[in-house]
């Protein structure tokens, strides 16, 4: 392309770059905001599987108090769990050398935590967070409607 005009060979540049820093930051950007949604996530489960191991210590199985489903594993038993702890492919998971895993049923995303245990019994805590909510996927669309509005108007 060869552009005569001074003012439309540094317009078509500036809208080149434009375009260029606004991709760059939307992935970026993305990204970032997804670490730190998971890492929070993460913690979440952590303190609340933390919380459930002192009560494991102390021999206090009734008393357990708790914000998010979990389960008590011996082995690869279920031991103990709170009512509303549902969860398929529990060998696969357990398998996995990962402690903190996001797990796709289709509509939702689920998150759950593996926090090991060797005394008093060998086995694990397994804490689970259902239906993770979809800020992440409503940010994307809203950027994906954005970005060309943001190009017109430069």
């Amino acid at each position: 392309m060869r552009f005569k005009s001074l003012k439309i060979k540094v317009l078509f540049w500036f809208s080149l770059l434009s375009f260029i820093v606004l991709v760059i930051f939307s992935f970026s950007f993305y990204y970032f905001f997804e670490k730190s949604l998971f890492l929070t996530i993460q913690n979440e489960l952590y303190v609340e599987a933390v919380n459930i191991k002192e009560h494991i210590d102390n021999r206090a199985w009734g008393k357990i108090k708790h914000k998010f489903p979990f389960a008590i594993l011996e082995g690869n038993k279920i031991v103990y769990g709170s009512k509303n702890f549902e969860l398929k492919n529990l060998g696969v998971i357990l398998n996995s050398q990962k402690i903190f895993k996001i797990i796709d049923d289709g509509e939702y995303q689920n998150a759950i935590y593996i926090q090991k245990v060797k005394k008093p019994f060998y086995g694990a805590i397994l804490v689970l967070k259902k239906e993770i909510d979809n800020r992440l996927e409503n940010i994307i669309s809203t950027m994906s409607i954005l970005m060309p509005l943001l190009l017109l108007l430069l």
